[in-house]
């Protein structure tokens, strides 16, 4: 019997609707480092690059203290000064200046399932849970959910069966009473699957 349903976030729920680099140069701008946008573009397509090689090759999971590393890099690239205070506001302000956009039946479907007394979940890969409920508080979903598992705060990655196991167990349920909805193949179907979960994918949608 299912008790709980649980969702993915980006491209699930919600999707990105502006590009990083336009955020990092808005970001810049507030903190009185004006910069121009093309070069915020390459500085940061330089250093999500070295990113991806170092989860390719080292298996690290993205979180708080990687992106912490991205920013450092990334004025690196710029030539603006890496200080701890500066990375830090860039850090701080990273998750409010990002935009989503819930999809046309994101709500109505998260009240129809609350109305059938369903208890709904969020299971994400992204850097903390802090960051994903400051997005779902700025699109008005945060009151839907009863619990927000987040990779980068718990130290697993979907499709590792950990995070959805870790799911169950703070929902106090047995994972075959969790139904997991998400649009990645590998992460979201197969990972669930692994855990014991029942699972459902939606591949029409774009993964962000």
């Amino acid at each position: 019997m299912i008790k709980i349903i649980s969702f993915d976030f980006g491209g699930t729920l919600a999707r990105e609707v502006r590009e990083e680099y336009e955020v990092f140069h808005e970001i810049l701008n507030e903190l009185d480092c004006p910069t121009e946008m093309n070069k915020v573009r390459e500085a940061l397509s330089r250093a999500w690059e070295w990113w991806l090689r170092e989860k390719r090759e080292k298996g690290r999971i993205w979180c708080e203290e990687t992106l912490r590393k991205v920013v450092k890099l990334f004025l690196s690239y710029l030539r603006l000064p890496s200080k701890g205070n500066l990375i830090a506001k860039i850090v701080q302000l990273y998750p409010h200046k990002l935009e989503f956009e819930a999809y046309p039946d994101t709500e109505p479907t998260l009240r129809q399932l609350k109305e059938m007394k369903y208890k709904l979940i969020v299971i994400s890969n992204a850097s903390s849970k802090r960051n994903v409920e400051i997005y779902l508080k700025k699109l008005g979903l945060r009151q839907y959910f009863k619990e927000v598992i987040v990779s980068g705060s718990i130290g697993y990655e979907k499709p590792n069966p950990q995070i959805f196991l870790k799911a169950a167990e703070a929902m106090k349920v047995s994972p075959r009473e969790i139904l997991h909805i998400g649009n990645d193949f590998e992460a979201d179907y197969l990972g669930a699957k692994s855990a014991g979960m029942k699972k459902h994918t939606n591949r029409q949608r774009k993964q962000v």
